[in-house]
């Protein structure tokens, strides 16, 4: 059974979200890297990049840039410069 608090989670959640991204499921693949953006940890930057990927996919640029600018507005997003 699954163990919510693993240390892996985080690395689980975004490979699950990544492959539902691949099956071009694009609303189960943000759903699924919500959470991550959420915790505001190490994977969020990475979570959010895949969450604007999908609105892109979905043809939905404005969504696209909320999602980025949301990352950007993360506290750990200081590491991008």
């Amino acid at each position: 059974s699954a163990n919510p608090q693993s240390e892996h989670r985080g690395r689980a959640r975004l490979g699950l979200g990544q492959a539902w991204y691949a099956q071009n499921d694009f609303a189960k693949a943000r759903a699924g890297l919500e959470p991550l953006v959420a915790e505001a940890d190490a994977r969020s930057l990475e979570a959010a990049h895949w969450i604007a990927l999908s609105w892109i996919k979905d043809r939905k640029p404005t969504e696209a840039v909320a999602a980025a600018d949301r990352a950007l507005a993360l506290p750990n997003a200081a590491q991008l410069n």
